[in-house]
């Protein structure tokens, strides 16, 4: 039996994600679209559901300049600043420029966004058309046939640009009542009035969307170079990443300290409380990044633990890589929804009961300052971390143990996995 069809399978490729932050801000507001079907419906008004900032994004403050730009091209050239990222691409009836604040890809795949603001070209110059907004990297923005495709857990959309606007031509989403109950609703830019549908009618065409959105593409962003051999050239950094990459000195510090005075222990076999500080760190991974668990989903932690500093037992760290991603049934298998990797050093206190709970994480920093952070946040674990970060195979053992171990503890009716683009893998161990 399928279990909620509107989880969206995550968009998850096999290897380690990196997630850039270009210069500019970005922005978030109320859902809205061209073509008036959700917003102006007023359903999505029902709950206060995640869906009000994916789509088009009516009020998003433009953040890309486009003065004095007599095409797209001149924005690239002129407005761009080094490290932003930026696609050209037929939308509709017109070539569009899309602009990504921030941007993810896995090792040496192609580089994909959540979001982006559009652009077009009139008479007058470049005209900005919207903002277009999905959940999360699990649901990236997807092209194909002339049409963009936004998505989030418990919505699809599919736009383009007619006559000079960026419109909904189909969406379909979820609201929920005070008590959790759950109505699809769905609209199109047809000419005709959905909202008579039932719920069980709008999730069709849910399905029908969710379809089409796994047959599209990531759409693929190109990110600006620089110019020259400055500074920023030579490090990779500018000022505000090379600051922020030096924020986890201490940790850095600390950790090379633990490791020369060898108060750090081989935690995967030989400290005493490794049972409780991981027990604490998957709780904290669980219910504070992991998705919310509804009816037939759940949300599984993994982490390999490089190096534990328990010199101070009020800030005991614990220097490890941490993952966690959520899945719902379907069938026997557990298919991913969401998820990501949140690397770094977790801070962790003890308790007087003896158990811990973590206080403080410090993740690795975004984009180009990524390897330069994580050599100051790991210090002497750096080596460790690298070797497991460039080890796709030993990531994929790990990983298949937490399933295990989870199935076995829960005892799920379940027998396979599946991440999205992938064929269903056995659960080992079962």
């Amino acid at each position: 039996m399928k279990i909620r069809i509107e989880r969206l399978i995550s968009y998850v490729l096999a290897g380690t994600m990196v997630i850039s932050l270009a210069a500019c801000g970005a922005g978030g507001a109320q859902n809205g679209s061209g073509s008036g079907t959700q917003a102006e419906s007023g359903q999505a008004g029902e709950s206060e559901d995640e869906n009000a900032d994916i789509g088009i994004v009516a009020d998003h403050e433009q953040t890309t300049r486009t003065d004095d730009c007599g095409t797209l091209q001149d924005v690239i050239d002129k407005k761009l600043q080094d490290g932003q990222a930026y696609t050209l691409m037929d939308l509709g009836d017109e070539q569009v420029l899309l602009v990504a604040d921030q941007t993810f890809s896995f090792e040496d795949e192609d580089v994909n966004a959540i979001r982006a603001e559009v652009f077009g070209q009139s008479a007058d110059g470049v005209k900005y058309l919207g903002f277009l907004q999905c959940q999360g990297t699990a649901t990236p923005l997807m092209e194909k046939d002339g049409m963009i495709f936004t998505a989030g857990h418990h919505y699809t959309g599919k736009q383009t640009v007619k006559d000079g606007a960026l419109i909904t031509v189909e969406e379909s989403w979820a609201t929920y009542d005070a008590n959790g109950n759950e109505t699809w609703h769905y609209d199109a830019d047809d000419g005709e009035d959905h909202s008579a549908m039932t719920s069980d009618e709008a999730m069709a065409k849910a399905d029908d969307l969710l379809e089409e959105y796994f047959k599209a593409e990531p759409v693929t962003f190109t990110i600006k170079e620089p110019e020259g051999a400055g500074q920023e050239a030579q490090t990779g950094l500018t000022g505000e990443q090379e600051a922020s990459a030096k924020e986890p000195q201490k940790e850095a510090e600390a950790g090379e300290q633990a490791a020369d005075e060898k108060t750090e222990k081989d935690p995967e076999q030989a400290y005493d409380d490794i049972d409780k500080i991981q027990s604490a760190i998957s709780a904290y991974l669980v219910s504070t990044l992991g998705s919310p668990v509804e009816d037939g989903s759940m949300t599984i932690p993994s982490m390999r633990i490089l190096g534990i500093d328990d010199s101070d037992p009020n800030d005991v760290r614990v220097y490890g890589c941490y993952w966690v991603y959520s899945y719902y049934i379907m069938d026997k298998t557990l298919v991913m929804t969401s998820g990501g990797d949140y690397s770094g050093v977790m801070h962790l206190a003890k308790k007087e009961d003896g158990t811990y709970v973590v206080t403080q994480q410090d993740e690795i920093a975004d984009g180009e300052s990524f390897k330069e952070s994580a050599k100051q946040l790991y210090g002497n674990y750096y080596d460790q971390f690298e070797s497991l970060e460039s080890d796709s195979l030993q990531k994929e053992d790990i990983w298949e143990k937490a399933i295990s171990d989870y199935v076995k503890e829960h005892d799920l009716p379940v027998t396979k996995y599946m991440d999205f683009g992938m064929e269903e893998v056995d659960i080992p161990g079962l």
